[in-house]
């Protein structure tokens, strides 16, 4: 089965919205990379030193190619991409070689995405 996986970075309190979406849209599980740090186009705002961006966190999925499409959709939608500029991004890759994933691809060949929109 080809892969994909899906780096989605978003504002740690839309996390669980976006891991929740992703899997209506068919993906089996996520690993979350809670309180990541970046800069965007204006870098780092901060008083007194203090950081006032607030966390982001980094979510990994790895799902079929003929999800990755909606399931990276939900995510954006569900975390605000498109509507607030510095919200967050999601991106694909392709994932090669895997070890480890058996039983998640027994599911992924088994499973079908929600119906339900966004």
């Amino acid at each position: 089965m080809k892969m994909k996986l899906l780096i989605a970075i978003v504002d740690a309190d839309v996390t669980d919205t976006a891991i929740e979406q992703a899997r209506l849209a068919g993906a089996q599980g996520a690993t979350l990379i809670h309180r990541a740090r970046g800069e965007g186009l204006r870098g780092f705002r901060d008083v007194l030193g203090l950081d006032l961006k607030a966390c982001r966190d980094v979510v990994l999925f790895i799902v079929s190619v003929d999800l990755a499409a909606s399931v990276a959709e939900r995510v954006a939608v569900a975390a605000g991409f498109d509507e607030t500029e510095g919200t967050g991004i999601i991106f694909q890759l392709d994932v090669e070689d895997s070890v480890g994933l058996r039983h998640q691809v027994l599911r992924m060949e088994q499973a079908e995405p929600s119906e339900e929109p966004p």
